[in-house]
């Protein structure tokens, strides 16, 4: 259902962060992806926030509970960039990033040249394509190529994702 709600979409940020928050609590449930989940708990957090939303009690202990269990399953070189992903999305790439599947790991790895896993872990430190061409000498056009090519060859709709997957790549 919250998958559902994501996918119908809303104008109003207030249907928004609740399907997100569904979203995350049903990964945390299943155990499938607890950076993601972590990662769109804290976006939600933020719209909370700016829009000072209150969860229900009830609602707010179910997201605290899935928080403490994201903090102890994931390794900790990785839990601060699940967080900072989720507080630097807008809640469009949040959204977006609750309903892309996630590519498979050993696919992944074999899927990107070396170049654009170098570009990919650039965009994840939030340098901009300038930023990243003045780094490795290339033009800006070409950093935005290897984005594009890394996004499409793993399934990645955003800049966002792309951040997110080569943030996952760090041991």
């Amino acid at each position: 259902m919250f998958r559902e709600g994501l996918v119908v979409g809303s104008e109003h940020p207030a249907d928004q962060y609740h399907d997100l928050e569904g979203l995350a609590l049903a990964l945390v449930g299943t155990g499938s992806d607890d950076e993601r989940a972590l990662s769109l708990l804290t976006a939600a957090s933020v719209v909370r926030t700016r829009y000072d939303f209150r969860a229900e009690p009830y609602w707010q202990d179910l997201l605290d509970e899935a928080r403490a269990v994201c903090r102890a399953r994931i390794p900790a070189a990785r839990l601060r960039a699940a967080e900072s992903t989720g507080e630097r999305m807008s809640l469009a790439q949040a959204v977006s990033h609750g309903l892309t599947a996630q590519p498979v790991a050993g696919d992944a790895d074999d899927a990107i040249s070396a170049r654009e896993r170098h570009v990919a872990t650039l965009v994840a430190e939030g340098l901009t394509n300038r930023q990243i061409g003045q780094r490795l000498g290339i033009s800006p056009h070409t950093v935005a190529r290897h984005v594009t090519h890394a996004r499409s060859k793993l399934g990645l709709r955003s800049r966002a994702q792309l951040a997110v997957w080569a943030g996952r790549q760090v041991t």
